[in-house]
């Protein structure tokens, strides 16, 4: 295993692999993508078939050599069948999560056979270990993989392998998943003075037009006022259902980039997305402006992740 992973490490190979194996959302493994080879019981195995044959032509034995030869029918069997575990696999990235530096990005992954065969004892790593005891059916796994710095990320290699049946011959592949996640920048906290107010008492709000903006149906509760209840909703059979509003105008806040008080690139935009995760929590609408993009006034969970994924695609 580890002579494998210090030839597999090695730049050239890198190279040979990454053409062989190029990124993809999802690959169907065929004898192009799966690599065989002995497992350290697997070469003790090799080595006591070396001897079994010098032994037997050494003293002309026919009873090594049909011990020789029947040992040797059992790796080449060993070699089959664990190709077969992997051959027919489909292997698919479903959904990606965006994340923040130092963190982690969730990937949702669907293996699914092809065949009808049953595939047995399959192992995949992915910076996390899983066993698969029996796929007869497609599953889904999820891995949580570390997003180290802000912007572009796309996740390393995922490594299936299976030493099935016999724990002599592994079989294994390298899946590069072209599936990239946005990682916003690591929250730093800054002075709240860093935020221009722009609605409130006395003064003139921008971007939301009214007193209140609509936020959700809830079920009616006896004593609310009538003038809420969703007449439509009820005409079409689904129940007295209360429209529930919200008040934006009392707080609504700007952040600017250059308000922020550090004075590297990536501390100031580590602050914003500090001050945009406490505006989103609190539900207050603000707007962003950035060294090349702006992001209008809003308000809500949607609002939030727009901003993150501007800071994490920030130059």
């Amino acid at each position: 295993m580890r002579l494998t992973n210090w030839f597999e490490n090695r730049p050239p190979v890198q190279r040979w692999m990454r053409r062989r194996l190029p990124r993809c959302r999802e690959v169907t493994l065929s004898q192009r993508q799966i690599f065989v080879f002995l497992t350290k019981e697997g070469g003790l195995f090799a080595v006591l078939l070396a001897v079994t044959f010098l032994a037997g032509v050494n003293y002309a034995n026919n009873l090594i050599l049909g011990v020789f030869f029947l040992l040797s029918s059992i790796l080449v069997i060993g070699i089959h069948h664990s190709y077969a575990q992997l051959s027919g696999l489909k292997i698919k990235v479903l959904h990606a999560s965006d994340s923040q530096a130092e963190g982690q990005a969730r990937f949702q992954v669907e293996i699914s056979p092809t065949t009808a065969k049953c595939y047995c004892q399959l192992e995949l790593v992915w910076q996390q270990y899983q066993r698969i005891a029996v796929l007869n059916d497609k599953q889904v796994l999820h891995f949580d993989i570390d997003t180290p710095k802000r912007g572009r990320f796309l996740p390393p290699r995922l490594m299936l392998q299976s030493v099935y049946p016999l724990g002599l011959i592994r079989a294994w592949t390298y899946i590069y998943f072209d599936q990239e996640v946005w990682v916003a920048p690591k929250s730093i906290e800054a002075e709240r003075n860093v935020l221009n107010r722009i609605g409130g008492e006395g003064e003139e709000t921008h971007g939301l037009s009214g007193q209140e903006e609509f936020q959700e149906l809830k079920n009616y509760v006896k004593g609310e006022s009538l003038s809420r209840v969703s007449w439509s909703h009820l005409a079409k059979g689904q129940g007295l259902l209360s429209k529930q509003f919200i008040d934006f105008c009392a707080e609504q806040d700007a952040l600017d980039y250059d308000q922020m008080p550090a004075i590297d690139h990536e501390t100031k935009l580590s602050q914003m997305a500090y001050w945009v995760q406490i505006l989103g929590a609190q539900n207050i609408a603000f707007s962003m402006r950035l060294p090349t993009r702006e992001l209008p006034l809003g308000h809500g969970e949607k609002h939030t992740n727009q901003a993150l994924r501007l800071l994490a695609e920030e130059p």
